[in-house]
């Protein structure tokens, strides 16, 4: 897979798309406080060595922009994938889900995907995302969809706990990003895609893990673990009806139990014929 999607020619672009494309690069090479304004204008091509602050109004104010800028540029593959869930009954699958949004980002024009992934990497590691779905600004729709979509699926967690879990299961997909981008430097023992497919399993189980209590379990947190159990019930119960879930959930499942000793909250006591003979090893 290539580094680069269609590389727009930078004498067609507007000034502001020059300096955010700039930015970014120089961002994820140098740190969002590593460079100058001053040196972001002036190789994105402006005369006037105030432009970042003429058309940002500040850093900060570019360094939105850059994010704002990358996540409309998905939007479109986003609304496409989104459009094929529903359509296939699967808006409720956590791996198709995190596809939706994690996997636009390597199909981005300008830039590459290695610099788009440091200066992301940077961005989110920044921050204090304390509300789920909220990185600086008003997430647009396609994005808002896939979000609601994951926050159902998760239901079982806080709001807090799913936010510190996207900020995670993004920062590993950003690091395959960038271990793509040194492709042209090193010969890694395996492909990229068979680097996805490993990361994605990652991801699901790392986003979708049950909710485990300690001895000094709080109110806040009972409350969870109650909201976990109600949720745990009815997938029983819609189990004990004759109803049937993917292979990648029931498996999920099972390597839960087997790994942490815990009733995973995907789990009913009917699963799939693959779980099944699974379990019977």
């Amino acid at each position: 897979m290539d580094d680069t999607s269609a590389v727009q020619d930078p004498a067609e672009l507007d000034a502001k798309t020059r300096m955010i494309l700039t930015g970014e690069q120089l961002f994820a090479g140098f740190g969002i406080q590593g460079v100058s304004l001053r040196e972001i204008a002036s190789k994105s091509g402006q005369g006037n060595h105030f432009a970042v602050q003429y058309h940002f109004g500040s850093r900060e104010g570019l360094v939105q922009a850059i994010f704002d800028y990358r996540m409309q540029q998905m939007e479109p593959m986003r609304g496409e994938m989104l459009a094929g869930l529903e359509k296939s009954g699967r808006t409720r699958d956590a791996r198709s889900i995190l596809e939706v949004i994690l996997l636009p980002q390597l199909h981005l024009d300008g830039g590459t995907n290695r610099s788009y992934g440091n200066f992301l990497s940077q961005y989110l590691l920044q921050g204090n995302w304390d509300e789920f779905g909220y990185f600086g600004g008003e997430a647009p729709p396609q994005l808002r969809r896939a979000l609601k979509l994951l926050r159902e699926r998760v239901n079982y967690i806080s709001d807090y706990a799913a936010q510190r879990r996207l900020v995670n299961v993004s920062l590993m997909f950003l690091n395959l990003l960038v271990r793509q981008g040194r492709l042209d430097e090193h010969e890694f023992p395996e492909t990229f895609d068979s680097a996805l497919e490993d990361t994605m399993e990652q991801i699901v189980m790392a986003m979708c893990l049950p909710f485990r209590l300690t001895a000094s379990t709080g109110a806040a947190e009972q409350q969870i673990w109650e909201g976990a159990e109600k949720w745990r019930k009815r997938e029983m119960a819609f189990a004990w009806s004759g109803g049937r879930r993917s292979t990648g959930s029931c498996s999920i499942a099972l390597r839960l139990r087997m790994l942490f000793r815990v009733k995973c909250s995907i789990g009913f006591p009917q699963s799939c014929d693959t779980c099944r003979t699974r379990e019977r090893r």
